[in-house]
C-alpha cells in the first residue's frame, strides 16, 4: 500500500505507460479486485477507447476508467447511499436566500443584500469552492481571531461562517450536498473493504484540490497501490524545495511540482518511473518539435529550422483565420492522408471561437465535435419559459418578439409570420400586448398568456409548487414538448445525435429545474417578480454536455478543458495578448489580495492572481508540445469589428527560436467551402493548356469521389467547355415575371445580380415593413397641422393681437425660498392662480372654485422641477384646500402657477406616455372660472362664459429646468407660449418621464 509515480516532460508516453500496465494486469488475471484509472471528468470518454486499443482486450469489467465523482458514486451505490437525491443549483439557492432574509439583522457586512436572489447564488458558487479547498465554517472562523487580519475581512468571514454553517444544516436535512461528495467518498473507503486490493493510476492532473488529495490519501492507506503520473522534468527534482509553499511561481512546471511536493507526504511503495528520451517519442519524427519542446521546458536559448513542423500564419480577422484552419485541415486529409481524429483545434477562448467553428466547419463539410459545455439558457425551450414570465410580468418590451422566434408558440410557421407583421405594424410589444389586437391566428396564444398572467398574479405571493404548475400548465398548452420530440425526431433522421441529444438535455434541465422549486420552501410564498428573478438566475448554471458522436473527426477546445489524444497536427487559434496569457478574471467574494492573505493564514479560500499566472505558462506548453508532426500558430490582426488587435508574447518567443516559422497565408487557402474549390480548380484546369498534367486535377478528382460533392462536380464538368448561346422560352420568361418586348435596363441589372431580389420587387411587389414608430417627418407634420388649426381658429374667432386684454398679463413670479415666509398675494383682478399637488393623497386642489380630485397623473405632469422647493409653508397664496385629508399637514403640497395666454386650444404632454392630447377639447364650454382652472370645463361645478385658457409647462425628466424653459425666477413673457414636442427616440428612462423639447411660438 502506497504512492508512486510515473514522471516525464511531455511527449514522453506516461498515459501509455498506465495503459500498458492495467492491459498487463488484466492479461494475468481477467478477474479480480478492480483496476481504476483515475482521469478528469470531460477524458474518461478518450481514455476508454484508448484503453481498448493498448490493451488489445475487447471488453473488460475488472479496468474502468472513472473520474473523482463517478468513483464516489460507484463507492456510495455499493453502501446503499445512492438513494439520496444531490441538490440542485436552484434549491441551494432559495435554501440560500430564506437563510439570508431570517439572518440579516445578525450580518456585520452584507444584511443590506439579503433580498438579493444574485447574492444567494454567488454564495452558493463560493460555499462550493470553498469545500473543494477543504475549508468549513469552523476553519473561516477560526482564522477571524488573527492578529493582522484586517476588520473589514474578518467580518466578512465571521458572516459566511453564519450563512454557511446553517446552508450546511439545511442541505444534510434535505438530501445529498455535491459539494461534500468526495468527503463521503474519503469516509466510505476509510470505513468499507471495497477498495483493498484495487489498484488505481491517476493521470491527466496538473494539480489536486485538498478534497481530492484526502481521496487519495485514504486511497493510499487502503488500496494496493496507487500510482501518479505528472508531467514534469524528473532531472529537475533536486532543485525543489521541501514544501510546495517555498515554490518559486515563475517555474514552468509549477502546477505539476507544487503537487508532486504535496503527494510525497504519503506512505510510498513501489519506485518511482522517471521517463527521459531526446527527442522525446511523440516528436521522434518531428526534430524541430523535439527542440521547440527542450526549449519550453530548460529555458534554452537556441535557434533551429521550422522544417516544415512549425508555422505561425496572421489573418486579417478571426473568420478568414478559421476559413483557412479548415482549408488547411481539408488539405491535410486529402492530400497527406491524414484522418480527422488526427487533427485538434486549440485555443484559449472558446467562447470567441466556438461559434465560428462551427458555422465554418459545417459549410466546409469537415466532420467536428466542439468540446465545451453548451450553456441551455440560450435555448429554444429556456427563452420560450423566460420570455412567457416576462411577458406575465411586462418586464420585457421584446418578450412578445423573442417567444414567437423560439418556434415554440404553438402556432405555425405561416401564422408567426403574420403575427410578427402585425405587432411590427401596430406596435405591440411585451408591454402592450394585452391592449392591442391581435389577429384571430394568436386567438389561443393571448388568451393562454392572459392566463399565465392571472394565475401569477392571483395572490401577492406564490409557493414554489404553485409557480412550477404554472409555468408547466402554460408549456404543456402551448405542446411544447410535443415539437421538442418532433425536433429530436428530424434531427436524428438528418444525421445530427448531437443536435436531439440537446433537445432531451434541456427538457430534463427544466424539469430538474422545477422539481426543486416545488418542494424547496415547503409552504413558504414568495412575490411572482422574485420567482422569476430567481428562476432566470436558475437557468444560468444549467449546462448541456454531449459526448462525441464520431470517432473520425476534428476535436475543438480549450486547453485547461479539452483531453487530446495522440495529434498529428494542432491548430493554436486566436494567439493574441490577453488570451494567451488569459487574465484572472474576477475573484467573488474575496479579491485576490484577500486570498494571498489568507494563504498565509494557512486558509486557502482559492489561487490567487499571481498562481493563475504560473499557470498559464505551463497551459502554453502543454498546448505547444500536443501534436507530433505539425504545429500551426494563427492569430487575426483585427477583430470582427476592424480594430486592431496585438499578437501574444508566445509568437514572438517561438519566432526567436524558429525564425523562417513566419508564413504568409495563401489567398487560395480560404477556399474552404467545397463550391470555391470546385470553382477554383474548373478555372485552373479551363486556363491551362494541358489540363491533364496540371496540379488541379487531383483536387478535382478528390471532388468528384466526395459524396457530398460528386453531384456538383459532375455538372460543372459537363459545362467545363460548353460555349453554346441558350435563349429563355417564353414560358419561362412569363414566370419569372419578364416580357418578350423590350425590358427596362434596370430590370435586367437586377436578374443578372440576383433573380431572386428581382423576383421579389418587380414580380412580387414586395416592400419593407412599415414600423409603428414617428419619425422626424411625421412630428413635422402633427406640429405644421396644429398651427394650421390654430391659425384657423383664431381667424374665424377675429382675435386682434394689437388690443390684447389686461387680464393677459402675467403677474410676477412668486418669490421663492425660505425668505418668502408671508408675502403679499396677488391682486383679485390677476388672472394667475395657484394648484397644489399633495404627495400623500396624490389629489390636486384649484384655488379658484375650491375643490380638488384625484389626480390621474403624477406629480411630474403638473409642476415643473423646480416648484418641488416651495410648500405650503412658503405658499404664497396660502392655497392649501380644506377638502383635501391632509389639510392638518404643513408638508406635502407642492405648489406652482399658471400664467394665463390668450391661447385657444390647451395641450400638454402626458407623463407616462410622449404624446399630445387636447386637454380641453371643447372650446364653447360654460366655465366661470379664472382661467387657470384646473378641471375639464365639463365637470367644473361653475358655469358662466367661456374665459381665455392658459397653458400648463410640464416638467422636464431630468432635475431642473430645461433651457427653454422659464427660470424659476421669472414668469413667461405673455406674448409666447411653450409648445413641448416630446422626445420619441431617446433621453428617456423607465422610471421618468420622456424629456421633452420646447419649442417657442410668437
Amino acid at each position: 500500500m502506497g504512492t508512486s509515480f510515473i514522471l516525464g516532460r511531455a511527449g514522453m508516453g506516461k498515459t501509455r505507460r498506465c495503459l500498458l500496465e492495467i492491459g498487463q494486469a488484466l492479461a494475468e488475471r481477467p478477474d479480480g479486485p478492480g483496476l481504476f484509472l483515475l482521469a478528469p471528468e470531460q477524458a474518461t470518454f478518450q481514455l476508454e477507447r484508448a484503453l481498448l486499443q493498448v490493451s488489445g482486450v475487447s471488453a473488460s469489467f475488472r479496468a474502468q476508467v472513472v473520474s473523482f465523482r463517478r468513483l464516489a458514486y460507484r463507492a456510495m451505490s455499493e453502501r446503499g447511499a445512492a438513494a439520496l437525491d444531490p441538490v440542485g443549483g436552484m434549491e441551494r439557492m432559495l435554501l440560500l436566500r430564506r437563510i439570508l432574509i431570517t439572518h440579516r439583522r445578525q450580518l456585520a457586512r452584507d444584511g443590506a443584500l439579503a433580498p438579493r436572489p444574485a447574492l444567494a447564488a454567488e454564495l452558493a458558487a463560493s460555499f462550493a469552492e470553498l469545500s473543494r479547498r477543504g475549508q468549513s465554517p469552523e476553519s473561516l472562523l477560526a482564522v477571524t481571531g488573527a492578529p493582522d487580519l484586517p476588520p473589514r475581512l474578518g467580518e466578512k468571514l465571521a458572516d459566511l461562517a453564519l450563512i454557511w454553517r446553517q446552508y450546511r444544516d439545511a442541505l444534510a436535512q434535505r438530501g445529498l450536498d455535491p459539494d461534500t461528495t468526495l468527503d463521503r467518498l474519503t469516509d466510505l473507503i476509510k470505513k468499507s473493504d471495497w477498495a483493498a486490493g484495487a489498484r488505481f493510476w491517476v493521470d491527466g492532473f496538473s494539480g489536486f484540490s485538498p478534497q481530492e488529495l484526502a481521496v487519495l490519501t485514504a486511497l493510499a492507506e487502503r488500496a494496493e497501490s496507487v500510482r501518479v503520473s505528472l508531467c514534469l522534468d524528473p532531472q529537475r527534482l533536486r532543485e525543489l524545495p521541501r514544501t510546495a509553499l517555498e515554490l518559486d511561481p515563475t517555474r514552468l512546471f509549477y502546477p505539476t511540482e507544487a503537487t508532486y511536493l504535496q503527494l510525497s507526504a504519503l506512505p510510498r511503495s513501489g519506485d518511482d518511473l522517471h521517463l527521459a528520451a531526446d527527442p522525446p517519442p511523440r516528436h521522434a519524427e518531428a526534430p524541430a518539435l523535439a527542440r521547440l519542446e527542450r526549449a519550453l521546458a530548460h529555458d534554452a536559448r537556441e535557434t533551429f529550422p521550422a522544417d516544415g513542423h512549425i508555422f505561425v500564419h496572421a489573418f486579417a480577422n478571426p473568420r478568414e483565420e478559421i476559413a483557412a484552419v479548415a482549408a488547411q485541415i481539408a488539405r491535410l486529409v486529402h492530400d497527406q492522408g491524414y484522418h480527422y481524429r488526427d487533427i485538434a483545434v486549440i485555443t484559449r477562448g472558446m467562447e470567441d471561437y466556438a461559434s465560428l467553428a462551427r458555422w465554418v466547419f459545417e459549410e466546409a463539410g469537415i466532420p467536428h465535435f466542439l468540446d465545451q459545455r453548451v450553456p441551455l439558457r440560450s435555448h429554444p425551450l429556456m427563452a420560450c419559459a423566460v420570455a412567457a414570465l416576462a411577458l406575465a410580468t411586462r418586464s420585457s418590451r421584446s418578450a412578445l418578439s423573442d417567444l414567437l422566434r423560439t418556434g415554440l408558440s404553438g402556432l405555425s410557421t405561416a401564422d408567426v409570420d403574420r403575427l410578427d407583421n402585425h405587432c411590427f405594424a401596430r406596435g405591440v410589444d411585451g408591454f402592450n400586448y394585452l391592449d392591442k389586437t391581435w389577429p384571430a391566428c394568436a386567438a389561443r396564444l393571448l388568451s393562454d398568456l392572459r392566463a399565465l398572467k392571472t394565475a401569477l398574479h392571483a395572490q401577492p405571493a406564490l409557493t414554489g409548487q404553485a409557480f412550477a404548475e404554472v409555468l408547466f400548465n402554460f408549456l404543456s398548452s402551448r405542446q411544447v414538448r410535443q415539437t421538442l420530440e418532433a425536433w429530436c425526431t428530424e434531427a436524428e433522421a438528418a444525421g445530427r445525435p448531437a443536435e436531439a441529444a440537446m433537445h432531451r438535455q434541456a427538457w430534463e434541465g427544466l424539469l430538474d429545474l422545477l422539481d426543486p422549486v416545488a418542494s424547496a420552501l415547503g409552504d413558504e410564498a414568495l412575490p411572482p417578480d422574485d420567482w422569476v428573478e430567481l428562476f432566470s438566475l436558475g437557468l444560468s448554471d444549467l449546462q448541456c454536455a454531449l459526448v462525441p458522436p464520431s470517432l473520425d473527426q476534428v476535436l475543438v477546445g480549450s486547453i485547461e478543458r479539452s483531453r487530446h489524444p495522440d495529434l498529428r497536427a494542432a491548430f493554436f487559434v486566436g494567439a493574441l495578448e490577453g488570451t494567451l496569457p488569459k487574465p484572472p478574471g474576477p475573484g467573488g467574494l474575496f479579491t485576490s489580495s484577500e486570498r494571498r492573505l489568507l494563504e498565509t493564514l494557512v486558509c486557502d479560500v482559492g489561487p490567487h492572481a499571481a498562481r493563475l499566472l504560473a499557470e498559464e505558462n505551463y497551459l502554453a506548453y502543454i498546448a505547444f508540445t500536443r501534436p507530433s508532426e505539425r504545429l500551426f500558430l494563427t492569430y487575426p490582426t483585427h477583430d470582427a469589428n476592424g480594430r486592431e488587435q496585438v499578437h501574444s508574447r508566445w509568437i514572438d518567443w517561438v519566432l526567436q527560436h524558429a525564425p523562417d516559422a513566419q508564413r504568409v497565408p495563401d489567398r487560395a487557402a480560404l477556399d474552404v467551402f467545397p463550391r470555391q474549390r470546385l470553382a477554383r480548380c474548373l478555372l485552373q484546369l479551363r486556363a491551362s493548356t494541358d489540363p491533364e498534367r496540371h496540379p488541379a486535377l487531383p483536387r478535382l478528382r478528390g471532388l468528384l469521389a466526395h459524396p457530398a460533392t460528386r453531384d456538383l462536380s459532375l455538372r460543372a464538368v459537363a459545362g467545363l467547355w460548353h460555349n453554346d448561346q441558350a435563349a429563355l422560352s417564353p414560358a419561362v420568361l412569363a414566370e419569372l415575371g419578364l416580357s418578350s418586348g423590350p425590358l427596362a435596363i434596370t430590370a435586367l441589372e437586377d436578374f443578372g445580380k440576383c433573380p431572386f431580389l428581382h423576383h421579389a420587387q418587380r414580380r412580387l411587389r414586395l416592400a419593407e415593413r412599415r414600423p409603428f414608430q414617428a419619425d422626424a417627418l411625421e412630428l413635422g407634420r402633427l406640429t405644421h397641422a396644429l398651427l394650421e388649426h390654430y391659425g384657423r381658429l383664431v381667424i374665424e374667432r377675429g382675435v386682434d393681437w394689437s388690443k390684447r386684454p389686461a387680464a393677459s398679463q402675467p403677474d410676477a413670479a412668486p418669490p421663492q425660498g425660505r425668505g418668502a415666509r408671508n408675502p403679499t398675494p396677488p391682486s383679485s383682478g390677476s388672472p394667475s392662480r395657484a394648484i397644489a399637488f399633495c404627495s400623500a393623497s396624490r389629489r390636486i386642489s384649484c384655488r379658484a372654485c375650491s375643490t380638488s380630485s384625484a389626480a390621474s397623473r403624477p406629480a411630474t405632469a403638473f409642476a415643473p422641477a423646480w416648484s418641488s422647493r416651495s410648500s405650503t409653508a412658503n405658499c404664497p397664496w396660502n392655497c392649501r384646500p380644506a377638502g383635501c385629508p391632509c389639510a392638518a399637514r404643513s408638508t406635502g403640497w407642492t405648489c406652482w402657477t399658471i400664467p394665463a395666454t390668450p391661447w385657444s386650444e390647451w395641450w400638454i404632454t402626458r407623463a407616462a406616455r410622449p404624446l399630445l392630447v387636447p386637454f380641453w377639447p371643447s372650446a364653447a364650454s360654460a366655465c366661470n372660472c379664472p382661467p387657470t382652472c384646473w378641471r375639464r370645463p365639463r365637470s367644473c361645478p361653475m358655469p358662466g362664459p367661456p374665459a381665455p385658457f392658459s397653458f400648463l409647462f410640464p416638467s422636464p425628466a431630468r432635475a431642473g429646468p430645461s433651457r427653454a424653459a422659464p427660470r424659476p425666477n421669472r414668469a413667461p413673457d405673455s406674448n409666447s407660449a411653450a409648445f413641448w414636442t416630446p422626445n420619441w427616440r431617446s433621453n428617456s428612462t423607465p422610471n421618468s418621464p420622456p424629456t421633452a423639447s420646447p419649442t417657442s411660438i410668437n
